[in-house]
């Protein structure tokens, strides 16, 4: 496909993705609606014009593996063309700025054009008694704690079919959201 360039990191020739985050969260960017012909509507990406440079990320033991230096990672979709990079990966460091954020910071300083984008993590909880029924400030992960890039949090959303959409956040995750609004 002219709109699609496979970098393959960890594992040599082999761009398959066994956890298929990688692959749906591109397709919510770039699908073309073309295998969404089993529903009453076409189901497209927010920009299915765009072309995707993948970047696997997986090691032969199917863990994610990163370089040292983020950059390397960020230069290398750069050198492609890329001014959009999509990262939906990220560690639980308690929305503490690490080293992977400054390394974030730094590269977008030096690449004005460029914006990239991180996941806030799964780690957010209702656990802080300051602020009951909001998910806490510490749920932030890293690199999403960097200050140039752009950290995409989840959202509420009316579905009623499928997955979690039947239960509150109290329901499956009592624990972690034992109070309203979030918890409802």
């Amino acid at each position: 496909d002219r709109n699609l360039k496979i970098i393959c990191r960890g594992r040599q020739n082999d761009y398959s993705d066994p956890i298929g985050h990688g692959t749906h969260v591109s397709g919510i960017i770039i699908g073309s609606g073309r295998l969404s012909e089993h529903t009453n509507e076409i189901v497209k990406g927010v920009v299915p014009e765009a072309k995707l440079v993948f970047q696997s990320l997986l090691n032969k033991n199917d863990k994610i593996e990163l370089p040292v230096d983020l950059q390397e990672l960020f230069l290398e979709a750069y050198k492609e063309g890329v001014r959009i990079h999509n990262n939906s990966w990220g560690a639980n460091t308690e929305s503490y700025y690490t080293i992977n954020s400054l390394e974030v910071d730094d590269f977008v300083y030096n690449h004005k054009d460029m914006l990239l984008v991180f996941s806030a993590g799964n780690d957010g909880k209702d656990n802080n008694t300051d602020d009951r029924g909001f998910v806490d400030l510490s749920s932030i992960g890293s690199p999403a704690s960097c200050k140039n890039g752009i950290t995409v949090g989840a959202s509420r959303n009316s579905r009623t079919k499928g997955g979690y959409s039947t239960l509150t956040h109290k329901k499956a995750w009592r624990s972690s959201f034992p109070n309203a609004p979030i918890g409802d």
